[in-house]
């Protein structure tokens, strides 16, 4: 067997590419301090952790709506793909921010807190457990949900004004196996309150840029 130290640098390099690509963009937000929330937030209660056995088990419950009315709805005008994040966990929203910064016009994404109504919602559409905080999950237009490490890649394909991300998430995407991906995905996941910690108030919104984050208001038929 020959020692090739292309291919042995090679890996390392693409898994935390993956991983920080993959986990919420940790290499643009670290040095940055956890801030305040920055937009309009909801109390966080117990309410937003309960067990799937207290959950509404559809969309829209109380509303006479299905998930698959509600995703209908969502993508009737606007065919951005929804990007669901945990809206407590900071390092989370410090992905978000990035995000936001380098789709500075919004055409391509959109953001909904996976413990919004939104989110609830399309975690179901999406056949996940409502009350599941475990992954980013990129819903698209054309009926796709797009989880863990192909999620956070695909957000960082979008990314038009960081050559930095979007290559890092181009290549990762291309030299990575899913499941290798998906390891550094969980475990940086798994952490991420340790990371950068959490937020008193879950953020569904942000000053300036409501446009940009699906309202709740669109789970109720509004």
């Amino acid at each position: 067997w020959r020692h090739r130290p292309g291919r042995s640098l090679l890996a390392p390099v693409a898994l935390l590419a993956a991983a920080a690509a993959g986990a919420g963009f940790v290499c643009a937000a670290r040095g940055r301090r956890p801030q305040s929330p920055g937009g309009r937030g909801a109390d966080v209660s117990p309410a937003l952790h309960a067990t799937a056995a207290s959950a509404p088990a559809t969309a829209g419950a109380g509303t006479g709506e299905g998930p698959a009315a509600l995703f209908k709805r969502l993508f009737s005008a606007d065919q951005r793909p929804v990007v669901l994040y945990d809206g407590v966990c900071n390092m989370c929203n410090r992905a978000v921010d990035v995000a936001l910064q380098n789709d500075p016009q919004g055409d391509h994404l959109r953001f909904a807190a996976l413990q919004s109504e939104v989110g609830r919602g399309l975690l179901a559409y999406c056949g996940r457990n409502r009350d599941d905080l475990s992954s980013m999950i990129v819903v698209q237009p054309d009926g796709r949900c797009l989880v863990k490490s192909d999620a956070a890649l695909f957000v960082g394909r979008q990314l038009e004004e960081s050559p930095v991300l979007r290559g890092a998430s181009e290549a990762a995407s291309r030299l990575l196996p899913k499941a290798v991906r998906d390891v550094a995905y969980n475990a940086l996941a798994a952490n991420r309150y340790r990371v950068l910690g959490r937020r008193d108030q879950l953020r569904v919104d942000e000053d300036g840029r409501g446009d940009r984050f699906v309202p709740d208001a669109a789970a109720a038929g509004a």
